[in-house]
């Protein structure tokens, strides 16, 4: 996902000189030949993540275009006050790429995690959040990126993930990805945990369950209008995501339904916070229920009264 989003910049990039990279020593092999081309247009601020966001700033309030590149927990939580104060307050066009979401950096252990970095990025003002599922949905991110201003968080994989779509997509502000029309049950994800979300809703769908599965890239905003035409239609909206419980996915979906009074059942699976393991992120993910036939049995056991 992330060679691929990276690959789609590049040539964007290279024919405009108002777009800067900066990368807080990170990407080495996946970032060589754009160090070489960019020269001065590319920064290795090294392991200082603050710094990094604070010269984003400062290049993005003269008119430039600047991406920011590291390990998912790295540019965010520790530069988090100039986000919030240098990029966000001031609407600067700022693109904050964090790669490794999730559990995707499984054998380092909590440190290298990002399981919070949702809740902290999309309670910042003017921000948009951005979190593909496959090499697709990251390469119309990074078209998105560079076709529209404004500070932007873009949360990618790093695993080679699995194909959800077959052919490249677009990205419509806000909008998600349905796969099949609103169901008697719907299972919705952002990221790449999207293809264990996938899987369980095929093999639910063949063993004639009324479910259908909806790709979220986009966590704010959040695509109100599809959530209504759910409304009354679908008896329960299943939230899988690889994030804690607390501000991610699930919470931007609970507070669109609040907010707009709408009749829509819920059910959420998340990333417990007892984690006690280290390890791949698959064997992460199968720990946790979280694969596809941990997605199915959560599924089963909440309509068991229905099934």
């Amino acid at each position: 996902m992330r060679n691929s989003f990276i690959k789609e910049l590049e040539p964007e990039i290279l024919s405009n000189d108002s777009i800067y990279f900066l990368t807080g020593d990170l990407g080495f092999g996946v970032l060589d030949k754009m160090k070489e081309k960019l020269q001065d247009r590319f920064v290795n601020v090294g392991v200082a993540e603050q710094l990094m966001t604070g010269m984003a700033a400062g290049l993005a309030l003269n008119q430039k275009k600047v991406f920011t590149y590291s390990i998912a927990n790295f540019p965010t939580f520790r530069a988090a006050e100039q986000i919030r104060n240098d990029v966000c307050y001031h609407n600067l066009d700022v693109k904050i790429v964090s790669v490794g979401a999730g559990l995707a950096y499984g054998t380092h252990g909590y440190t290298h995690y990002g399981l919070e970095d949702i809740s902290l990025m999309r309670s910042f003002k003017n921000i948009e959040v951005i979190c593909p599922a496959d090499k697709y949905e990251a390469i119309a991110a990074a078209k998105y990126c560079i076709e529209n201003d404004g500070p932007t968080y873009i949360r990618l994989g790093k695993n080679n993930e699995p194909l959800l779509h077959e052919n490249e997509v677009s990205l419509k502000k806000g909008k998600f990805i349905p796969f099949h029309e609103p169901s008697d049950y719907m299972i919705i994800s952002t990221g790449s945990i999207g293809y264990n979300a996938f899987l369980a809703a095929k093999t639910l769908r063949e063993e004639g369950v009324s479910v259908g599965f909806i790709s979220s890239p986009f966590i704010k905003p959040i695509d109100l209008d599809y959530l209504k035409s759910l409304s009354n239609i679908t008896k329960t909206l299943f939230i899988v995501e690889e994030h804690h419980e607390e501000g991610g996915f699930g919470s931007a979906v609970l507070e669109a339904i609040s907010n707009s009074s709408l009749n829509l059942k819920v059910k959420r699976l998340f990333i417990s916070k007892n984690i006690e393991q280290i390890g791949s992120q698959s064997y992460m993910l199968r720990h946790m229920g979280l694969d596809a036939e941990g997605i199915i049995k959560y599924f089963k056991s909440n309509i068991k009264n229905e099934f």
